[in-house]
């Protein structure tokens, strides 16, 4: 039975390197900087919940196992909202950004500044 837990437990440890290694290459092949970043939120989350799976196979699922679980939990919610503040700032600051994407890009350029407006305003107050 140790050998079924040790195969699975390498099984994903292997996995998660494996998701890591299809990432750093999709962040170099692609050219926009939004495009990278998508691919580097959504296969850094996928490669560390493999490897932390296999590490918590492999220590039986113990208080450890339950610890490593917690720090994936914090990286799955504090990843997409850091990648979103990036992608916003890119947004916000990427003045040829409009010859790069295909929908309305200025009216969402021009919505997305009053709320900052907005939210000054009340800060403000």
């Amino acid at each position: 039975m140790e050998w079924v837990k040790f195969g699975f437990s390498a099984l994903f440890i292997i996995l998660g390197v494996i998701v890591f290694a299809i990432g750093t290459i999709g962040v170099y092949k692609f050219k926009f900087v939004l495009n990278r970043m998508h691919v580097a939120s959504l296969l850094d989350t996928m490669g560390l919940f493999f490897i932390v799976l296999g590490c918590a196979i492999g220590r039986h699922f113990d208080a450890v196992s339950i610890k490593m679980l917690l720090v994936f939990g914090i990286l799955w919610l504090t990843s997409p909202i850091s990648s979103h503040f990036i992608a916003k700032l890119e947004c916000l600051t990427d003045e040829r950004l409009s010859e790069k994407v295909e929908n309305d890009y200025e009216e969402s350029k021009k919505l997305a500044f009053k709320e900052i407006e907005d939210s000054d305003k009340q800060e403000d107050e």
